[in-house]
């Protein structure tokens, strides 16, 4: 919870959050609700003892209550890094993949971004690609196209994706875009695929 927040309690104070935060980490939230208190008792401006409550009633369970502590902090202090981390898991939480993923790929493009942050955009970026991609293939060609070329953002690479993407640009008849969309392919092993040279073909007939 310290992570980004740059004021340094007194030393009293400091060695009660360690406690605290040790207290947390063992699932022992009484007596790291004692310890953080006794700070609050002491400095009740101390941002990171309150956002370890809010840590607390992340982990157990309660959102709701998370969320505010969160939101109130943010509001004071919008570049604290641990907020915007717990602002983050809380949007996972609520199924905000979206959201979650800019905040975080906010959070790692400053220096000395907290290493576990790499790892949550690796997922989320995993989840949101599928989920924009499995919204493309329900949706009408006109919607689909935008979530296709959203997905490629997120995953440039994903050769299936940039397929389907031309598909939906060639069934629209927007040639130049669908032979854009297809030239990153067309040096690659995929280029033998045979929606590939199908997509092609029409391309160059129009």
């Amino acid at each position: 919870p310290r992570t980004g927040y740059e004021a340094q309690p007194t030393p009293a104070n400091a060695k009660r959050f360690e406690d605290a935060a040790r207290a947390i980490v063992a699932g022992d939230y009484s007596t790291a609700r004692k310890r953080l208190d006794d700070i609050r008792a002491k400095e009740p401006g101390y941002a990171p003892a309150q956002l370890a409550e809010a840590a607390i009633t992340l982990r157990q369970g309660k959102t709701d209550a998370a969320r505010p502590i969160v939101e109130r902090i943010l509001s004071r202090r919008p570049r604290y890094t641990a907020a915007e981390v717990y602002a983050a898991e809380i949007a996972i939480v609520e199924k905000r993949t979206r959201e979650a993923y800019d905040l975080y790929s906010d959070i790692a493009s400053r220096p000395g971004a907290p290493a576990t942050v790499a790892e949550r955009i690796a997922e989320l970026r995993s989840t949101l690609f599928d989920q924009l991609y499995n919204a493309a293939v329900a949706a009408p060609d006109d919607e689909a196209v935008r979530l296709l070329r959203e997905a490629l953002l997120i995953s440039p690479s994903a050769s299936s994706t940039r397929i389907l993407l031309v598909q939906k640009l060639v069934g629209q008849h927007k040639y130049d875009e669908a032979r854009k969309e297809l030239d990153p392919i067309l040096s690659t092993g995929e280029v033998d695929r045979s929606e590939v040279q199908e997509a092609l073909a029409e391309i160059d007939i129009s």
